[in-house]
């Protein structure tokens, strides 16, 4: 069976199925059983996501044997980088399944995950100040389990996560990811909150020990800006490049288009 894709800025077309019941461990021991995630540096343009400046990304899976309820509903997964000491402070105890992918949801909802400060030289994402839109939208985040009574499993992902009221929801029934009005910032200088990405991976039976390896593509284009030179004696260098700028700042400035309501542009 061939899927296909639709997105734009409102709302992502995919294809899915789902339930969060375990039937069969197919003499699986629990530890083999556990889901858990990777990310693909495949469209990414030779960068990981968390190396793009995304250190979440949200999920939702279904099962084929039940397709009104969800394995994960929005569920975050969240990054540790242990070097830069940078996203989220995990540990085995609470994720069982951090792997060298360093990427794990258990216990991430917000009664669980519940860092309020640093130590020093640590920038890990706490519970506090500005870090809070780093939350998920769940209280409680459990691990999960593969069922091997189902054929399949999907999931749908998007990142960066969102929490709050301009977070995508899911559609089971027609299958479409949205994404609320006013949730794509024109302009946007914070990669971490607006740079929206997208992923969706089917697993089969045979795979379900596999980690669940997404690959993000941007649902925005990106614009790179070159200039060069080639006068003998001469050289010309770019002395600036900034968005949504005053009129004070001189040299060369980058500022969206932006539809208006009779759906032109400006």
């Amino acid at each position: 069976m061939k899927n296909y894709y639709y997105f734009s800025i409102a709302a992502l077309v995919l294809a899915g199925c789902a339930n969060d019941e375990i039937v069969d461990n197919g003499g699986k021991d629990n530890r083999e059983m556990a889901m858990s995630f990777s990310v693909s540096q495949k469209n990414m343009t030779k960068a990981g996501l968390e190396e793009t400046g995304h250190y979440n990304f949200g999920v939702w899976a279904y099962k084929y044997t039940d397709v009104n309820n969800a394995v994960m509903s929005n569920y975050l997964v969240g990054y540790m980088d242990s070097t830069n000491k940078k996203g989220y402070k995990l540990d085995l105890t609470n994720q069982s399944t951090l792997s060298n992918s360093q990427w794990a949801y258990e216990k991430l909802g917000t009664e669980q995950y519940t860092l309020s400060t640093n130590d020093s030289g640590e920038s890990y994402y706490t519970t506090t100040g500005s870090d809070v839109k780093y939350m998920s939208n769940n209280e409680n985040q459990w691990l999960k389990y593969w069922d091997y009574s189902s054929s399949n499993t999907e999931f749908f992902a998007y990142a960066p996560y969102v929490k709050g009221s301009m977070t995508p929801t899911f559609s089971i029934n027609n299958k479409v990811m949205f994404f609320p009005d006013n949730s794509v910032e024109a302009g946007y200088d914070d990669c971490s909150l607006y740079d929206y990405m997208y992923a969706y991976d089917n697993k089969a039976k045979a795979q379900y020990n596999n980690e669940v390896e997404l690959s993000f593509k941007r649902m925005m284009a990106k614009i790179n800006i070159k200039f060069w030179e080639d006068i003998d004696g001469y050289s010309v260098e770019i002395l600036d490049l900034k968005g949504n700028t005053s009129n004070s700042v001189t040299g060369v400035q980058a500022t969206p288009a932006e539809a208006t309501t009779s759906g032109t542009s400006t």
